[in-house]
């Protein structure tokens, strides 16, 4: 991760906490000072060649804040959106780890039935305010929100449940809930603790009532007809046309159930063969 970090963060971040305790964290990060495994300055670790952090992290901090206050700005256009159940800003944001070139990432909880029409409508509307992300480039968007994972309640949970995925939920912070959808989710991926770190982090936006309103008008077989035989056919051929351009490349998911793009999996990569706590994942057995 792009940033430095204190001590608290590494005891409040780690999926250890049940089993290691805050001083054997303290005696293990002194440790690896000792070794110039770690580097400390100002109360700020990074590791080994990553020193450049120390001198950016405040500037980071105070670049964090500016892109907050855009995010939230603009996300009160979600409040107006039909059959968006919640929104949760994940990535960049939400781990702190931002550059002037950062994007928005978002993950998007929509109605059982309607995820293709509320796809189209919340890629209108931001592209409409010129504040949606137009392609996969890296640092090519910034301040601009990335559409990459649209879920519904069939697929709020989903292995596998490494390391990465235990990372990413834990950081998602809600900017936008309608109803008990955001609930149901926590629930689900209750292995990952998802809104420990940053429940109170940002105020949220509430729903609208023309969002109660375009809901009820077109929450029947007028709304299935746009979903099944307008919305679907066209989001499928578009979107396999644009997957066949990207080679097939990352983890691409087309279905009425989930809607995921990511073509760039490095953090993942990196990450994904080191499995959660066993503490974690026997909860999750026992539950089922």
């Amino acid at each position: 991760m792009e940033r430095a970090v204190t001590p608290m963060e590494i005891v409040t971040r780690a999926p250890l906490l049940k089993q290691v305790s805050f001083t054997q964290i303290i005696e293990v990060i002194e440790s690896l000072t000792q070794q110039k495994l770690v580097f400390s300055k100002n109360g700020f670790l990074v590791i080994q060649n990553r020193d450049s952090l120390l001198e950016s992290r405040t500037k980071q901090d105070f670049l964090l804040d500016i892109k907050w206050k855009k995010l939230m700005k603009m996300a009160t256009w979600f409040r107006y959106i039909p059959f968006v159940d919640f929104v949760l800003v994940s990535g960049s944001m939400s781990f702190g780890a931002i550059r002037k070139s950062s994007d928005f990432d978002v993950v998007l909880g929509v109605r059982q039935g309607r995820i293709f029409t509320a796809r189209y409508l919340v890629s209108g509307l931001f592209s409409l305010f010129r504040a949606r992300r137009l392609d996969d480039f890296e640092a090519s968007s910034p301040d601009k929100f990335c559409f990459n994972h649209i879920i519904t309640p069939i697929s709020y949970e989903k292995p596998p449940h490494n390391y990465y995925r235990y990372e990413l939920y834990k950081h998602l912070i809600p900017i936008f809930i309608d109803g008990l959808s955001y609930e149901r989710f926590r629930e689900k991926n209750s292995w990952a603790e998802i809104g420990m770190l940053n429940s109170e982090m940002v105020p949220l936006h509430k729903p609208s009532k023309i969002k109660k309103i375009l809901e009820f008008l077109f929450g029947n077989t007028i709304g299935n007809y746009i979903e099944t035989h307008i919305a679907e056919p066209i989001a499928k051929k578009r979107l396999a046309s644009y997957i066949h351009q990207k080679h097939n490349a990352g983890r691409v998911v087309i279905h009425e159930y989930e809607l995921e793009f990511h073509f760039q999996l490095n953090y993942e990569s990196m990450f994904s063969n080191f499995r959660i706590p066993i503490f974690v994942t026997d909860t999750l057995n026992q539950e089922k």
